[in-house]
């Protein structure tokens, strides 16, 4: 198996119109669901354990008035398996190891 990346595009600048600055750093993960985008990134740099979830019908506009969810947790990923089961990942310095957890979409 080879595996390839096309040019990377700005998604999401954290600077542009908030109200209050949001780090998004290396850990973040854009999911298509069902007409939606979410996006997952690091709460803030002064929280090291802390995850933002953010929804939005453009892939390329997210906000802080888009937050449909906040996950206890630092680098996080998230993973469905062949079963269909969403699962959302935990891991980083000084956490133990790594860590997954059933993710449940709400309605």
């Amino acid at each position: 198996m080879k595996v390839e990346a096309g040019p990377f595009e700005r998604i999401y600048d954290p600077s542009a119109g908030q109200p209050e600055p949001w780090y998004v750093n290396d850990h973040t993960f854009v999911r298509d669901r069902a007409g939606t985008w979410q996006l997952t990134g690091r709460y803030d740099w002064k929280h090291y354990r802390g995850t933002r979830v953010l929804e939005s019908d453009d892939p390329f506009q997210f906000t802080l008035a888009g937050q449909v969810g906040f996950l206890d947790s630092h680098a996080s990923e998230v993973i469905t398996d062949e079963a269909g089961a969403t699962w959302v990942s935990h891991c980083g310095w000084g956490q133990g190891g790594v860590f997954l957890a059933p993710l449940r979409w709400l309605p």
